[in-house]
């Protein structure tokens, strides 16, 4: 489900790939690493943050426009 609420870093430690802010995302929340699993695309920032937060992850390859012309 989407939740409506916007985390931004506030400084430099907060930044993917480090943890920092998805643990602060958890907490907020009040959810656990097993409740929990970062959707990315980039394996150097999303995928690195989720596994040092100890939290599933999913990599999508997200279709360029190529890709999409390629398929009509």
């Amino acid at each position: 489900c989407a939740l409506p609420i916007l985390l931004t870093p506030l400084s430099r430690a907060d930044r993917k790939p480090g943890s920092r802010m998805i643990l602060k995302a958890m907490a907020h929340f009040g959810v656990t690493p097993e409740q929990t699993a970062m959707v990315g695309d980039k394996l150097t920032g999303d995928i690195i943050a989720a596994n040092r937060a100890g939290i599933r992850s999913v990599h999508v390859e997200r279709l360029g426009e190529e890709d999409l012309r390629s398929e009509e």
